[in-house]
């Protein structure tokens, strides 16, 4: 199961360019990656040129065709192959070959509705980064508001805490 998330920049008229992450959408996984190893422009906008992506790592990797990608997950565990592509984001168009997969330009409170759970967005007249909640106004959800990326990591903590102390309890 995944959890999806859009990840995007916004530019100095106010509008985003977002592209799709499949995998890790919370803010423990993408947020910290997001947080750690995607703090400036240029590494942000590299991330953004690559399209929708299946995985984020902490470095954009190389591409090394479409091939590799099969492959990829196959290698053992320690060997150079394996630790060569350890921390690597997987992107849709790039790594896979799949058509259809850029960026997409919006309004920051029009954000494209592809069933993702969380929005980040870089803003870089704060030089931050902030989270979301995603709305589905299809089941009628609202978008939470945006917090930094520390506070939804500690927010989602004290839940998963919670969660388990109250299910430690019925046992």
């Amino acid at each position: 199961m995944s959890t999806r998330s859009r990840i995007g920049m916004e530019d100095t008229s106010g509008r985003v360019l977002s592209i799709y992450c499949h995998f890790d959408g919370y803010p423990e996984g993408v947020g910290n990656t997001l947080l750690h190893h995607w703090n400036d422009e240029q590494s942000i906008k590299a991330l953004l040129d690559l399209g929708d992506l299946s995985v984020l790592g902490s470095v954009l990797g190389e591409d090394r065709g479409t091939d590799w990608f099969d492959t990829r997950y196959r290698f053992e565990p320690g060997s150079p192959e394996w630790e060569k592509v350890q921390g690597e984001t997987v992107a849709y168009g790039r790594d896979r070959g799949e058509e259809n997969v850029a960026a997409i330009r919006h309004p920051k409170d029009a954000w494209p509705d592809y069933g993702q759970e969380w929005d980040y967005l870089y803003v870089p007249s704060l030089g931050q980064w902030l989270v979301r909640g995603s709305a589905w106004p299809s089941i009628g959800k609202e978008a939470t508001p945006w917090t930094s990326i520390p506070e939804a990591i500690a927010a989602e903590v004290k839940a998963r805490e919670e969660w388990e102390a109250e299910n430690a309890a019925r046992r």
